[in-house]
């Protein structure tokens, strides 16, 4: 986990230079982690009684930042647990298991001053991938991290007339983040039936500022 708060930490600083406009834009946000690693070759999305592993709030939190236009490179953090009694690799655990993630993933958005689309002032939906690292029950994988997901925006700075907000905020918008992002194990597992590969859903608050 070092190495890659070390590696934000360079990203953050060269890409708020390379953007040439100042100090970047930064989504602060924490939400709730939804992990599903039942891992069937019949596999049946959305069967949340029985695959679905849900953390409490917050259990996941994630800081980006505008890496360009239309680009966030964003750093994520979840913690989890599956329990006992959830399908997990297509068996039912007999015990808990502790679940925690980190991932550094760049971020492509849809956004209004592209795509000239009024909806997207409020809406932007994106893709997403990086890489990352899944602890469970202290075991680490090195993972290729993919997705997707939207930023909906509830609260928009400019569209309120709060003087007082204004005069100390020249961007602040409020709203929710959603995401699905599978997560694939590059190590080589440890037998067929235990790849590792999992999809981790996501529901956040989000900051924009």
């Amino acid at each position: 986990m070092k190495k890659h708060l070390i590696i934000f930490s360079f990203a953050l600083f060269f890409s708020s230079n390379i953007y040439g406009q100042g100090f970047p834009k930064i989504y602060a946000s924490a939400g709730i982690s939804m992990v599903d690693d039942s891992y069937l070759k019949t596999y049946i999305p959305f069967k949340i009684k029985e695959q679905w592993n849900f953390g409490g709030f917050p259990s996941t939190f994630k800081l980006g930042i505008d890496f360009r236009k239309q680009w966030i490179l964003e750093a994520n953090y979840s913690i989890n647990t599956e329990k006992k009694g959830k399908l997990v690799n297509g068996k039912i655990l007999n015990a808990d298991r502790d679940y925690m993630s980190y991932d550094l993933q760049a971020k492509y958005y849809f956004g209004a001053e592209k795509y000239k689309i009024k909806v997207l002032e409020y809406v932007n939906p994106f893709l997403s991938f990086g890489y990352g690292t899944t602890t469970i029950n202290n075991i680490s994988k090195s993972n290729f991290v993919y997705g997707l997901g939207s930023y909906i925006w509830l609260f928009k700075r400019k569209d309120c007339d709060c003087s007082y907000l204004k005069k100390r905020s020249k961007d602040l918008d409020i709203g929710l983040l959603l995401q699905s992002v599978g997560k694939s194990n590059l190590e080589k597992p440890v037998n067929s039936t235990n790849p590792n590969n999992h999809i981790e859903h996501t529901a956040s608050i989000v900051v924009k500022f």
